[in-house]
């Protein structure tokens, strides 16, 4: 009957372990699911976020975002050119006009147009600073 108490004991004591063993298992298998989860949802974000570098880098590399770079660079560089010019040119042709009405603008005085020639003298000059110092000297 002795044997009998054991054999009942360890048969316990196994179903015990065994039952154990199956609860670890079970959240062993629940962790592991769960890291998996984790670890797909990790590189699904990991790969959308390289999707959207590849993305903008394909269209900064295009023909297309490169040609309105050049374009809008040669725009920009015509239209400075272009301004410059007309300013040299205002410059040329009525500087002349205004640099004598400076030297001798006390004998207008007096008379009807010598406030806006003084005004419109004024305004010439901040003209005059929009174009280099070296407008037109060097080729």
């Amino acid at each position: 009957m002795f044997e009998f108490i054991i054999f009942i004991l360890f048969l316990v004591s196994f179903i015990g372990l065994m039952v154990g063993n199956i609860r670890l298992k079970i959240k062993t298998s629940t962790l592991t699911l769960q890291l998996l989860e984790a670890r797909i949802s990790n590189n699904i974000i990991i790969d959308k976020a390289k999707q959207e570098i590849e993305n903008e880098k394909k269209i900064e590399d295009s023909e297309g975002f490169l040609k309105f770079i050049s374009d809008s660079r040669d725009w920009a560089f015509s239209y400075i050119e272009e301004v410059q010019n007309t300013l040299a040119k205002f410059d040329k042709n009525a500087g002349k006009h205004i640099d004598y009405f400076n030297r001798f603008s006390s004998l207008s005085e007096g008379q009807p147009l010598h406030d806006m020639l003084v005004e419109i003298s004024k305004e010439y000059e901040d003209i005059k600073k929009l174009l280099p110092a070296d407008y037109g000297k060097i080729e």
